[in-house]
């Protein structure tokens, strides 16, 4: 792992764990690639919070130059402090217009996902995932109908929608039933667990529900190993995991996540992600059970410096040729995360390709 990797995963665990110790910065630090690193990995806001704390103690050695540090502050003000309440709103406003209606809302990842960090707007805010626990059709035809909102029925599992600016996918299904075989047990499990121990937040008086922990635990290793075994994943994303873990940590029934996961296929990624987050993220290895895995070390080189990094070529036929030898040299990403072979996950991913042609997500 390069030096600039190195310290910002230690950056990263500042940022997370305001009890850490703090040390000296390295006197060759290149904070140019630091802050390049800490865009792509989306870490950009917590990686500020680490540099900050080591400023205030004086232990910088050597400074970045007074435009970076400008601009790094700037896109953590604008991308990610600005945003934040605005995002906030527009999940309460759209959970009422749904509440008018008779309908109850989910919020999937994301906003319920920032409540686990130090500073809740320093997460990334994307696309807002919800769920109208199986009314989505009805839901659906009232924004249509009622407000006039287009909504599209291009993806597999969710439609979507736009909401004051806001992207919106509303699931009908939690994970791609039409990408791997395996994923239809998985969605048969979430399904069962989205109907149990849902909790509620207040937006500005609005009750907006959230995921049960066992719930979480489940979606969100089925999103990131997906994320992970399709293209790539992010220190954001495996931050999302640790942090989830750090606070719900007592009330996950880990013998049976467990037990599924291994059922899936899905064990030797949870045991990634798991030593991941102690190893180089600073979370208590009490916290994470399961054991370790070979992989984890080759895992953290491709999060940061990717085994396939070819650009994709603007010519179809050419298009064709990269994903295929993208798909290929992700063969030992697939065996963390499924038990399908490669082979019969081509044909069942065309098929899938075929019916909707929209990007694959989970």
């Amino acid at each position: 792992m390069s030096p600039s990797a190195s310290f910002l995963l230690y950056l990263v665990r500042l940022g997370i764990h305001p009890e850490m110790e703090l040390v000296p910065t390295p006197p060759d630090v290149d904070w140019g690639a630091v802050a390049e690193l800490a865009s792509a990995q989306k870490v950009t806001a917590i990686a500020w919070d680490g540099y900050a704390r080591l400023y205030k103690a004086g232990m910088v050695t050597v400074d970045m130059d007074r435009n970076l540090k400008k601009q790094w502050l700037a896109t953590v003000y604008e991308m990610y402090v600005q945003r934040y309440p605005v995002y906030r709103a527009t999940i309460g406003h759209l959970a009422s217009v749904y509440a008018q209606h008779g309908f109850r809302m989910m919020v999937l990842k994301g906003y319920g996902l920032c409540l686990n960090y130090p500073v809740p707007e320093h997460r990334p805010c994307g696309d807002v995932d919800i769920w109208n626990f199986g009314e989505y059709e009805r839901a659906d035809r009232m924004l249509e109908d009622e407000m006039g909102i287009p909504v599209s029925h291009a993806h597999h599992h969710h439609t979507t929608f736009h909401f004051e600016g806001q992207f919106f996918e509303n699931h009908y299904d939690f994970v791609n039933v039409h990408s791997h075989p395996s994923s239809k047990v998985v969605e048969a499990r979430l399904k069962e667990l989205a109907l149990v121990g849902e909790e509620a937040v207040d937006i500005d008086g609005q009750p907006v529900y959230l995921p049960s922990p066992d719930f979480n635990a489940l979606f969100l290793l089925r999103h990131t190993a997906a994320h992970f075994a399709g293209e790539h994943t992010s220190l954001r994303q495996i931050l999302d995991w640790g942090t989830f873990v750090q606070k719900y940590h007592d009330r996950i029934d880990w013998k049976g996540l467990e037990a599924f996961v291994e059922s899936v296929g899905m064990l030797a990624f949870y045991r990634v992600l798991n030593g991941i987050c102690v190893d180089y993220l600073g979370f208590s290895e009490a916290l994470f059970p399961g054991g370790r895995h070979s992989a984890e070390t080759r895992v953290m080189e491709d999060l940061f410096f990717p085994e396939f990094n070819d650009p994709c070529p603007s010519f179809l036929l050419s298009q064709w040729l990269w994903r295929y030898r993208r798909w290929r040299r992700g063969e030992w990403k697939h065996k963390l995360v499924y038990p399908e072979s490669m082979l019969r996950t081509f044909f069942v991913q065309l098929k899938s390709h075929l019916m909707k042609p929209a990007h694959l997500r989970l």
